[in-house]
């Protein structure tokens, strides 16, 4: 990786994914470019592109990102668990305060809490 693969990478971090003439305009390079960069990086597996829906479009009315600490050694059984969880759509390990971070949706407030 390079210094404009990195600018690329940033991009896509804040932005989100742009069409290729959005991102060739900001740093003023060619669609061919950018195309062949975004290519390399994915196939690289330097990036993975997901898509996340717009969950209050489908309806939910209440999501949050919580923390959640648990034993060094059942880290990955709970972590598994809570992957198949239909209203958990993002499982994470992390480092500091908790073990892992979940992010969830839900139709209303009284099922969140």
């Amino acid at each position: 990786m390079d210094v404009l693969d990195r600018k690329i990478l940033n991009d896509l971090q804040t932005q989100g994914f742009e069409k290729i003439h959005i991102i060739a305009s900001h740093f003023g390079i060619g669609e061919r470019t950018v195309s062949r960069r975004i290519s390399a990086m994915r196939r690289e597996g330097i990036i993975k592109i997901i898509a996340v829906p717009d969950f209050v479009l489908f309806g939910y009315k209440a999501w949050a990102k919580i923390g959640i600490k648990v034993k060094p050694q059942s880290l990955p059984y709970v972590a598994g668990q809570l992957a198949n969880n239909p209203s958990i759509y993002f499982v994470a390990y992390a480092y500091g305060p908790f073990d892992i971070m979940i992010a969830v949706h839900f139709y209303n407030i009284d099922s969140l809490t």
